[in-house]
């Protein structure tokens, strides 16, 4: 039964219960005419004569039918009442339904919007260009390793190209000093690789290098770190490798929680 029909049996419940009430003060009043007659024949006024003990039982009479009357309404209203409780009930339980149907579907909606709002943002992170989104404030951390050599490579795109002069330009603004890089590599990975280099006698990671990835990082920027030996670089020159952006968002995911697995391992030494 759908929920109209539970409506409109509830409404006709409810009208039979408002008639009952209606003959319940009718009977009411039977037994009260009733009483009354009653009372005035117990007193017995000379002038209704023999008439008394007629007016006694007419008394009597409406105050059995007033009481019958009572009763057989108020059986009536209690059968009304409670299939007026059981049409109620199930249509609480019929509403109660449907709301937790409603509020499923509004989750299962809220779910859907946030996978198509992350899929939008991982869309649009796949085809905008890597940028640092705030360079004065970029320029400022990165004075504090004014003096660091570093030789910048690129793959050849002209997103690639876009981001390695925006780079190389803010480096230079914080004081970095660019030095030539003689041992080019002509395939570099996906992503920024931040590379130090060492030596046998001291391998260190450098602050410069770990501030400068980790910045880059925290823009969203596919960027890991390593240490390298190069002969033909100074100790502690950073070789910044440019690379090709990342074309999955999956790649995206694995270069960065590569990193910060790396981060990690090398906080904790």
């Amino acid at each position: 039964m759908s929920l109209d029909d539970w409506n409109v049996r509830e409404e006709s419940l409810e009208s039979r219960i408002d008639l009952l009430g209606s003959w319940m003060i009718g009977f009411t009043w039977a037994v009260v005419a009733g009483l009354v007659i009653e009372f005035y024949a117990v007193f017995d006024p000379a002038w209704t004569g023999g008439w008394n003990r007629l007016i006694d039982r007419m008394g009597l009479f409406l105050v059995t039918i007033g009481v019958a009357g009572e009763l057989a309404v108020e059986h009536k209203t209690h059968q009304a009442e409670r299939k007026l409780r059981d049409i109620t009930a199930e249509i609480k339980r019929d509403a109660d339904f449907k709301l937790k149907a409603a509020d499923e579907r509004i989750a299962e909606l809220n779910a859907q919007t946030e996978r198509l709002r992350r899929q939008n943002r991982d869309t649009a992170l796949l085809l905008a260009y890597r940028s640092i989104l705030d360079t004065p404030a970029f320029e400022d951390a990165m004075r504090a390793f004014s003096g660091t050599k570093y030789a910048i490579e690129v793959f050849d795109s002209m997103e690639a190209k876009y981001f390695q002069r925006r780079l190389d330009m803010a480096l230079k603004n914080a004081g970095w000093l660019a030095v030539r890089n003689p041992g080019r590599r002509l395939n570099l990975g996906f992503g920024v690789s931040v590379l130090t280099v060492g030596n046998q006698d001291a391998i260190l990671r450098s602050e410069a290098g770990e501030a400068l990835a980790s910045w880059l990082d925290a823009d969203e920027i596919a960027t890991i770190t390593a240490i390298i030996a190069r002969g033909d670089l100074e100790f502690q020159t950073l070789v910044i490798e440019v690379g090709p952006k990342p074309e999955t968002i999956d790649q995206q995911t694995q270069i960065r929680s590569e990193y910060k697995r790396r981060h990690r391992v090398s906080v904790q030494d």
